[in-house]
């Protein structure tokens, strides 16, 4: 453990890491706010309910003096606590009313009533500061708008000065509780909340508070803006619409552009979220888009584009992109469902006010501009190209590319700092003629001129060339010289997104990366994919060399010099990035988008989401990159300006889908990791976190809170437990925390094996299976059920024995994670059940703990992780024990990467309530299936609650096992005890041959389940379905023919959807995309299988009754029950229900009916 590690580094190391690291409240308490806190130490488990009354309202939400203040990492649900409150104060308004005599008119008598209303101001702590921002706030469980209330949030910064209510309160001698972010509420109506007070919890985003420069977030200082399309996207001005009726009438009104708690704009919010993560940015660069329609040069216009032009709407402020308007403008083209493929243009004063909110924030500005084409599968505007002589009409003419950027020069040349020409024009600049002339190229010298004239000499210019733009074209022209060597291009544009890795392995490290920098494809050799040869290339046509390529001369193949001059500029990184997503670096530009014609994934991708391997290559670029000379500023593709949660959590935008495993870095920088979190530690126990190695841990975890006191030492502990890493400290001067299985094993050959003893060179221990540890429960914070408490247990897939452990890990994730850390944890206890000990001599001296070996005696090979190293003379006493190093990381390989080929599927959905458990899953779900060419976002809420939003709660992965029934050819009644041999079922799917094997396969039609073991394919997307069982898992009485056109439902590989028990029997809807299910979930996992009558006959006024009963796991049938039991029988007919219990342990049942008249219609349950 991290305290008997620590002790070998000195006392001073392990003394450090062996105190507290959280605050308490006492210490923001002092005189001013005691009366308002009991005096007196406990600590209690938080719960989100509403309180029943105002004295259960104070007590439950106040501070307690002395309680530890929550300590948060990354996103989390934190409790406020009142450590402040004024007096309540009380408005009376009293009405009157009299009634009379009939005659005379006179008052017969005059009633007064009197309403009260109350009204609190109060200050709520939330936890240590600074943080972020706090983005969603409960009352209870249920999310509350206090937009409509008057608050200040203090963040907690170390600055942070008094509020002016409670300094007035308090004479002018206010604390401004530094470090401690809390918020207040002026005069909140109680009434809005049944006269208590709101028990209030926060959404908390809260940074690692370590010395600027240690983090990734703290690297990054130039970032791209997007999504550069969206009217008013980038508007610091609240824009809406308005929808009329009839004569002009009013039916709605919608704001366009602000969609958080602080009634703020949307891009302004982003912005502060931008600056609050990553805070050393100096540049952004806003994108702005207009639109092509085509992909042919001689046809393509290039035109500012509207979403919709709709009589019956009415904007804000008018939209105007220079000499256009909505009804002039270019309309985006609509996909089936009649929405636009693409947002619409910004408009142009939209445009001004961003720019001029950036400055205000002390921010450069490269503006950049760039056209997206608006046709089929929405393909890259590199693929735009043409014949040499329709070059310069396509940048001259009406609608041409000269009058797109020209206009942008004249809209913001008072505003930026640089701009951008063009990007990734590779289709465009390759055009060459029978002279080798590039006429694109002259004519982006020639814009570059005009341009320059436009925006004046302290405005940088330059091009953004693709990375395989920049540097040569076929034949090895350097064709983009001319531009590169211009007065007027100020620097060399690159967007770098070179390969960086080749690899299958199923661990990228960051010495992968920083190798892949400066050798390996593109640098040493090209690779024909084809065939997959590697072709060694010459360092002057190395892309991926750009050193050499900037400090040399250029010779095209004519033997010509071309102009330009080595050292001449610097080299920016127009873009850079990474998607979250299986083997980013070996195709960092791979874009995943189902609907894209250059989407997918990275090649040998598995194509899952993969949040750690995008910090790890953004942190690798940055650190070797800015140590280049010839390099100067980089920036980050990408930041979007429409702020978390609403982008990308919440039904608003289409694209959010995307962000998972995209270029953002949204909601994903912010989220802490396992480095940054061992960083503060550190910082807290006063260790020098310069002496503090981290670069092997930074692994994304969605949040964590330490609200009671604990140790350093304790703390890492409990995040080792899931994240399995190890610390080495045998550099006194140094501590390490090293992931396991990022390094490969190192061999070890027998013949270096010193002696022990006579006898041997190595001992070995076998741990007893008894000993092994074969379960775990783990508790958890649920980050698909905002936050609450959640739990697991996990069973060994290996043994069964006593051995127990129970697992309180203090991060936010999800049933699916917490599973894998369980089974992860299994497998480990099972593979770790034999320690070796040997000695090796001293030229092993670079061996660590932590180290993988891979070691060969006796015939057998041995993997080993090295526990313990001691050091005796010149040799060195190893102990090690057996494990798998493919436990640590996903160790999927190519072959079970995405299909990228996009089929012509059916969009359909389902969500089940199945009547079975899958996997060792105890908690309640729901199985999702969809069938899609990609991922796509489900979303859920409460069925007639009229207030309630759509919450994105997942995303579903593509199973395309939803079929469709062509035919039933059906044998008489189903025997639901045989298997039936001749009956055929006839379904259209897409590639079922999957399940062509011999193993039972379960499907569900309607509410029934049938077994079926054989699936042939007969033609196109036709298949036969035959030898199969009906009926099972108690669904008999679903057993019909089913209609032609129904649903049959292969029940494999589901999304597992994990509900809170508080859903159970509640009505539910669920959308994917424009389809809507309606469920009513009764959690049938949990339900026993209803038994199966076997005989149901009347004879003599007797009712005879047999069954017979299943097994609730295997759906068995049980013959003879080991747990006698009776059964409650139930008789339906004509609205009379008779009910009877059966003798303990008898399957049947006679009952005299003599007096109850059944009809032909009667039905009986049994239960």
């Amino acid at each position: 453990m991290l305290g008997s590690i620590l002790s070998s580094l000195g006392g001073s190391v392990g003394k450090h890491f062996g105190g507290g690291i959280l605050s308490t409240i006492g210490r923001y308490a002092g005189k001013y706010v005691g009366n308002f806190l009991e005096r007196k130490w406990f600590h209690k488990k938080e719960v989100f309910h509403k309180y029943a009354n105002l004295k259960e309202s104070f007590s439950l939400s106040s501070a307690t003096y002395g309680a530890a203040i929550p300590l948060v990492f990354g996103k989390n649900r934190v409790p406020g606590k009142i450590f402040w409150a004024d007096k309540i104060r009380t408005e009376a308004e009293t009405t009157s009313t009299s009634s009379y005599f009939t005659t005379p008119k006179q008052v017969k008598s005059t009633t007064h009533y009197t309403d009260y209303k109350y009204f609190l101001s109060f200050a709520m702590c939330i936890c240590e500061g600074e943080i972020v921002e706090i983005s969603r706030i409960w009352n209870g469980n249920e999310l509350l708008d206090i937009s409509q209330y008057k608050f200040r949030l203090y963040k907690g910064s170390p600055t942070q000065m008094p509020d002016p209510l409670i300094n007035a309160k308090m004479n002018n001698q206010a604390p401004g509780y530094r470090d401690l972010a809390y918020i207040i509420f002026e005069d909140m109506p109680l009434a809005d909340f049944g006269n208590v007070i709101p028990n209030l919890s926060f959404e908390v985003m809260r940074k690692a508070n370590v010395p600027n420069g240690c983090l990734l977030e703290d690297m990054v200082k130039q970032m791209i803006m997007i999504p550069g399309s969206g009217e008013y996207v980038y508007d610091t001005i609240i824009q809406k619409k308005v929808i009329l009726g009839p004569n002009d009438s009013v039916i709605a009104e919608k704001t366009l552009n602000s969609h958080n708690l602080y009634n703020i704009p949307n891009s302004v919010h982003s912005l502060n979220q931008l600056g609050g993560i990553c805070e050393n940015i100096e540049w952004v660069a806003p994108v702005a888009c207009w639109f092509g329609d085509s992909l042919n040069l001689s046809e393509c216009l290039i035109r500012p584009a509207v979403e919709f032009k709709d009589d019956y709407v009415r904007y804000g402020e008018e939209w105007i992109v220079g000499e256009y308007n909505r009804n002039s403008a270019y309309e985006i083209t609509k996909d089936q469902n009649n929405n636009p493929r693409y947002g619409g243009s910004i408009n142009d004063q939209s445009i001004l006010r961003y720019l001029t909110e950036l400055r205000s924030r002390n921010y450069k500005i490269m503006f950049y501009p760039m056209f997206f084409l608006d046709v089929d599968k929405k393909p890259w505007r590199g693929h735009l190209t043409g014949n040499p002589n329709e070059v310069a009409n396509f940048f001259h003419k009406k609608h041409g590319y000269n009058e797109f950027i020209l206009h942008y020069a004249n809209l913001v040349k008072n505003h930026v700092d640089a701009f951008i020409i063009g990007t990734e024009l590779i289709g465009l600049t390759k055009i060459c003629d029978n002279n080798h002339n590039y006429p694109a190229v002259n004519e982006f010298v020639a814009l570059a001129e005009k341009v320059k004239n436009i925006v004046g000499n302290n405005v940088l210019v330059s091009y953004a060339a693709d990375w395989s733009e920049y540097h040569h074209t076929e034949g090895g022209w350097f064709n983009l010289d001319p531009l590169w060597a211009s007065d007027n291009i100020d620097f060399i544009g690159i967007d770098a997104y070179f390969p960086v890795t080749d690899s299958v392995s199923s661990f990228i490290s960051t010495k992968d990366l920083e190798k892949g920098f400066s050798s390996g494809e593109c640098y040493d050799y090209i690779i024909d994919r084809k065939t997959n040869i590697k072709k060694p290339i010459e360092p002057k046509y190395a892309i991926k060399n750009l050193k050499y390529w900037w400090e040399n001369t250029h010779t095209n193949p004519n033997n010509q010099l071309t102009s330009w001059k080595p050292k001449s500029k610097k080299i920016w990184f127009t873009e850079y990035g990474f998607p979250s997503i299986n083997k980013s670096p070996n195709q960092p530009n791979v874009f995943f988008d189902p609907f894209c014609s250059d989407g997918g994934a990275p090649r040998y991708s598995t194509g899952e989401i993969d949040f750690a391997i995008q910090r790890r290559c953004i942190r690798a670029f940055i650190e070797y990159w800015s140590k280049e000379e010839y390099i100067d500023n980089m920036f980050l593709w990408t930041w979007d300006a429409r702020p978390y949660p609403a982008w990308p959590h919440m039904d608003i935008w289409r694209d959010g889908y995307l962000w998972e495993k995209g270029h953002w870095v949204n909601d994903k920088f912010g989220a802490c990791s396992i480095a940054s979190i061992i960083l503060e530690i550190s910082n807290r126990c006063k260790l020098d976190i310069k002496n503090i190695e981290v670069k092997s841990v930074d692994e994304v975890v969605g949040g964590a809170i330490f609200n009671h006191q604990i140790t350093g030492s304790d703390s890492i502990s409990t995040l080792r437990s899931a994240y399995f890493f190890d610390i080495s400290a045998s550099n006194a001067e140094k501590i390490t925390f090293v992931k396991r299985g990022t390094l490969a094993p190192v061999l070890v050959n027998h013949n270096d094996l010193i002696k022990l003893n006579d006898y041997s060179y190595i001992t070995e221990v076998s741990i007893s299976e008894e000993q092994i540890l074969s379960k775990v429960d783990i508790y958890f914070q649920d980050q698909l059920r905002d936050y609450d408490a959640n739990y697991l247990h996990i069973n060994s897939e290996k043994f069964s024995n006593l051995r127990n452990a129970t697992l309180r890990l203090p991060l936010v994730i999800s049933p699916c994670e917490a599973a894998k850390i369980g089974r992860v944890l299994l497998k480990n206890a099972a593979a770790e059940n034999r320690i070796l000990q040997f000695n090796l001599p001293i030229s092993h001296l670079d061996l660590e703990p932590s180290d993988f070996i891979t070691l060969e005696y006796n015939n057998a090979q041995y993997l080993l992780r090295v526990i313990k190293i001691t050091f005796s003379g010149l040799k060195l006493n190893i102990i090690a024990l057996i494990d798998d190093i493919n436990n640590y990381h996903n160790n999927s390989l190519a072959a079970a990467k995405l299909p990228l080929i996009y089929k012509d599927i059916d969009f359909d959905f389902q969500i089940l309530d199945l009547p079975f458990k899958l996997h060792d899953y105890d908690f309640p779900y729901m199985a999702a299936y969809l069938n899609n060419n990609s991922s796509l976002p489900l979303y859920v809420k409460i069925k007639n609650d009229l207030l309630g939003e759509w919450s994105k709660i997942t995303m579903l992965q593509p199973t395309n096992c939803i079929t469709k029934i062509v035919n039933f050819t059906k044998f008489n009644q189903p025997n639901f005890f045989l298997i039936d041999e001749v009956s055929i079922l006839e379904i259209k799917g897409i590639d079922l041959e999957q399940f062509d094997n011999d193993s039972w396969k379960l499907g569900m039609i309607s509410s029934e389940i049938i077994a079926f073991k054989n699936i042939k394919k007969t033609k196109d997307d036709l298949y036969e379905i035959s030898y199969f069982i009906r009926g099972a898992y108690g669904t008999e009485k679903h057993a019909k023919n089913h209609e032609i056109g129904s649903r049959l439902i292969i029940l494999k590989q589901p999304n597992i959807i994990a509900i809170s028990e508080e859903l159970v029997n509640q009505e539910l809807e669920f959308k994917v995309g424009n389809l809507i299910q309606e469920l009513c979930f009764i959690d049938k996992s949990k339900l026993r299988i209803p038994p199966t009558i076997t005989s149901n006959h009347i004879k003599d006024q007797t009712l005879h009754l047999a069954w017979i009963t299943r097994r609730f796991i295997s759906d068995t049938w049980i013959r003879v029950s080991r747990s006698p039991q009776t059964y409650n029988i139930t008789i339906t007919d004509n609205d009379q229900v008779h009910n009877f219990v059966t003798t303990l342990g008898e399957n049947k049942i006679e009952i005299d009916i003599s007096q109850m008249n059944l009809s032909d219609q009667y039905l009986v349950d049994i239960v």
